[in-house]
């Protein structure tokens, strides 16, 4: 599945039961694994880089 949202392209995979695999948005790859139940067990990437960076510079007080 796939479709564009201004001018960003979000690209979806699923497996048999529905569950979503990987989610493509913005060149960010999220994955996605599910336990016997089909219950979310991890969701990994879907970040990029240099999120983490600013996040912490955001939040630095200002001097």
């Amino acid at each position: 599945m796939s479709g564009t949202l201004g001018s960003t392209t979000h690209q979806y995979t699923d497996d048999a039961d529905g569950n979503r695999l990987t989610s493509l948005s913005g060149g960010v790859t999220t994955y996605y694994t599910y336990d016997r139940g089909d219950q979310l067990k991890t969701r990994k990437g879907g970040q990029r880089p240099d999120h983490q960076l600013r996040l912490r510079r955001a939040r630095q007080p200002d001097r």
